[in-house]
């Protein structure tokens, strides 16, 4: 596999985190970009980067990029005007992202799976960038590669102020500065005693890894941004879902849900169901919504994306056939018949 690699690249002005892993040779068939949900660090999503890589046979460039102010690594100024990212920020740096270094002429066509926010962010990132029709800072240029699949990955679309942790969640959010003074005390405190908060609090579900990365983003310049956006999407989801967005992505839309999910219910994943006629949905009922911090869980999840995938006719177009690669490199057999046999189904 591909070595992985890191870089910040400049995303409008915003000094940006971003992770990849290149397909094997230098002509990828696809690309596939990951959106984090909230906290929003790409750092969460490298073992389904890797399981995603995998499974795709290494033809695909597999990417995550990192909300704006959510990377601890990256400094930007508390006294600036860009110290704090909200919601509708996020979708313009998403939306900026995608024209910058993803949707240019001669790159091969993008699917997106998103997580939590992350899709929300996907939603209406995808409708800006379409509604360009073909236009990029005010000068035509030639028409760039297909979004031809936007996966929700147990989304967030809008407010059940009926959930008790939510409406904790949003007293919280509101302090976002207080929030950002407490991480700043956490952070002095010893390596060993930050991770046995994080995993009290995690009650068994997180991986040591995730764990990890958690006590590294606990910085307060980025914890006041995870806040201060959960402020914002706290504020502009207490409205319907936006069904419009969500119903002109027609085939290309598939939302993933889980039991127990505060951020999508059961109910609202039935109330999207009914709502859009024809919305490809799978049901996935051994996964929780942090499925990111669980390597057994991001593989369940990782596998569920490729046979998605590997079921679109346009999708399949780009991918290799079996005899094209070594079947080793395949998560399952059911996969690996979806690959060879999808774009008959």
């Amino acid at each position: 596999m591909a070595g992985f690699w890191r870089k910040v690249l400049q995303v409008s002005g915003v000094a940006t985190e971003v992770l990849g892993l290149h397909a094997v040779d230098s002509c990828p068939r696809l690309q596939v970009l990951i959106l984090p949900g909230n906290p929003g660090s790409a750092q969460y999503y490298v073992p389904q980067m890797e399981l995603l890589h995998q499974s795709l046979l290494g033809q695909a460039d597999i990417m995550s990029i990192t909300h704006a102010g959510h990377d601890s690594l990256i400094h930007h100024h508390e006294k600036s005007d860009k110290s704090l990212w909200s919601l509708s920020d996020q979708i313009q740096h998403t939306a900026n992202f995608l024209r910058q270094y993803m949707l240019l002429p001669g790159r091969p066509p993008l699917a997106i799976a998103a997580h939590s926010i992350g899709a929300y962010i996907a939603v209406h990132a995808v409708h800006e960038v379409e509604r360009d029709d073909g236009y990029l800072m005010g000068f035509h240029r030639p028409p760039g590669p297909p979004i031809v699949k936007v996966i929700s990955m147990f989304p967030f679309f809008w407010l059940d102020k009926s959930q008790m942790r939510i409406r904790l969640l949003s007293f919280a959010a509101a302090h976002y500065e207080v929030m950002g003074l407490i991480a700043q005390v956490l952070s002095l405190l010893p390596q060993w005693v930050r991770l046995a908060i994080i995993r009290y609090f995690a009650k068994g579900n997180m991986d040591p890894e995730a764990a990890d990365t958690t006590q590294r983003l606990l910085s307060r310049s980025s914890v006041r941004n995870y806040f201060y956006m959960a402020h914002t999407e706290f504020r502009d989801l207490d409205r319907p879902p936006p069904l419009e967005l969500l119903r002109s992505l027609g085939r290309r839309h598939c939302v993933l849900g889980c039991p127990e999910d505060i951020w999508m219910t059961s109910d609202q994943y039935q109330d999207l169901v009914r709502q859009i006629p024809g919305l490809q949905t799978s049901w996935m009922k051994d996964v929780r919504h942090a499925y990111c911090t669980s390597q057994s869980q991001c593989m369940k999840v990782t596998e569920t994306l490729v046979e998605i995938l590997a079921q679109e006719p346009t999708i399949m177009t780009y991918l290799p056939r079996k005899e094209e690669v070594d079947s080793k490199q395949i998560l399952s057999s059911e996969t690996h018949a979806l690959l060879k046999h999808g774009s008959a189904l």
